[in-house]
């Protein structure tokens, strides 16, 4: 699965917009799927000093899914953030 984070508004030091955009290889597993991936930063504000990012999380399945992720440098693991929110998928 390929992947496009976008956060909306800005938080702190963080900016809208498109930030990074890589690829995820999922492992469902009822009634999660869990994923790891990563992927190339599109903008320079990536408070973790890295144009790579790693990926690794998991999501409820269905139309409606929670989601917790943490995103890091490859190179730094206490370099990254754990984030949670709602998707919705049609």
């Amino acid at each position: 699965a390929s992947d496009v984070y976008k956060r909306q508004p800005s938080t702190g030091s963080d900016h809208p917009g498109f930030h990074h955009a890589g690829v995820k290889y999922l492992v469902p597993l009822e009634p999660f799927t869990l994923y790891v991936g990563g992927s190339v930063a599109l903008d320079d504000f990536n408070e973790m000093n890295s144009p790579f990012l790693a990926i690794a999380g998991v999501e409820t399945n269905g139309a409606v899914r929670f989601y917790v992720e943490h995103i890091n440098a490859p190179t730094n693991l206490g370099s990254g953030h754990t984030v949670g929110g709602l998707k919705f998928v049609f």
